[in-house]
């Protein structure tokens, strides 16, 4: 069945990121601007104590890690720390894009808009590569002015491989909602659990503090399908972000799901953008509901990283149905489509070329 993404509604694909990791690190990397070997870069300034993106569209792209083989035969994990740092007038209309690939595919992907803060977004997932597997991370940062800018550090982004451990749960679905009342349905499914006690699920309006909103009870030791939900009567004014946790009855607790939610009642203004066929042949089908004429730019990156094309199509005022072509030469697999209008607002969602 084809899934719909919608502009209003971005999820962060689920994640299983311990509170803390035990293993001590088999092989290790540090970001370092003062080595080449440790970076390339598409554009933006980088001197040896940072990278700074100003007024445009810049992309990093790692080394292609080899976690090596496995004792067992079966999968590392994969560590990983990175800080996104902000200027204090970053807005909305400024993004960043995280893509991690394992074995050249799509894993997982952030996105995170400026917020007129200092904040630094920070994420720490812990990947599952199998043995003898590769992994790689790619980072897209962009802004529109010459007084905003997004930097990354030396040491804000470090690896760490260690043999894989038995996950707690095994979470297969973590997701948000709009009801008809305009209240954010929360559900999560697990395929199995050890010993879980309860699970906590936790609301923030910034993504680093975090405010608990319910505990709900696991199922201890299971390898059932299990259905869990939750609805917020009360999501917060513009981005709501969701933080999923669950506690063993020995008390280690290890977050295991984070999304954002955009309430679109409360942001009807606001463009809608929907992406009508996936997997797509010999063209993206997009429709864009817009209150105002702008312009909007249709970016497709391969899982390499790469970008596949980029195009400007300008939009009328209410509904605009744009049938983008597809160069006959694009290798079918994994893409991630990257859609921003002028006015700031963004889809970003995986696009399967068929």
């Amino acid at each position: 069945m084809e899934r719909i993404y919608i502009l209003s509604i971005l999820m962060a694909v689920v994640v299983l990121s311990p509170s803390q990791v035990k293993a001590a690190c088999e092989t290790a990397f540090t970001l370092d601007w003062s080595n080449p070997a440790t970076y390339s870069v598409s554009c933006g300034n980088v001197i040896p104590s940072g990278w700074k993106v100003t007024n445009e569209r810049c992309s990093y792209y790692s080394p292609v890690f080899n976690v090596g083989s496995s004792s067992s035969g079966g999968s590392k994990q994969v560590d990983l720390v990175l800080r996104i740092n902000q200027s204090g007038n970053l807005d909305t209309d400024d993004s960043a894009l995280v893509m991690i690939y394992v074995n050249g595919s799509a894993y997982t992907s952030y996105v995170f808009a400026g917020n007129n803060s200092n904040s630094v977004f920070s994420i720490n997932p812990l990947l599952t590569v199998p043995s003898n597997g590769t992994y790689m991370v790619v980072i897209t940062l962009f802004t529109n002015a010459s007084n905003e800018f997004w930097t990354i550090k030396s040491g804000d982004f470090t690896t760490c491989v260690i043999e894989a451990t038995p996950l707690p749960i095994t979470l297969v679905d973590f997701d948000a909602v709009e009801d008809s009342d305009g209240a954010a349905s929360i559900t999560w499914v697990t395929q199995s659990e050890k010993i879980n006690d309860y699970f906590t699920l936790e609301r923030s309006g910034t993504g680093d503090v975090f405010e608990p909103l319910v505990k709900l009870d696991g199922a201890g030791t299971s390898t059932e399908i299990r259905h869990y939900k939750f609805i917020d009567h009360a999501p917060l004014n513009g981005v709501s972000y969701y933080r999923l946790s669950q506690t063993d009855f020995d008390g280690q607790t290890t977050v295991c799901g984070l999304l954002t939610f955009h309430l679109q009642s409360k942001h009807v203004s606001q463009p809608v953008i929907v992406l009508r066929n996936n997997p797509f042949k010999d063209q993206l089908s997009i429709s864009v509901n817009s209150s105002e004429a702008t312009k909007v730019s249709v970016r497709l990156i391969s899982s390499s990283g790469k970008e596949s094309f980029d195009q400007h199509i300008p939009l009328q005022s209410g509904k605009n149905s744009l049938d983008v072509p597809i160069n006959h030469e694009l290798l079918p697999g994994i893409y991630t489509l990257v859609v921003t209008t002028d006015l700031g607002d963004q889809l970003v969602a995986k696009a399967v070329k068929r």
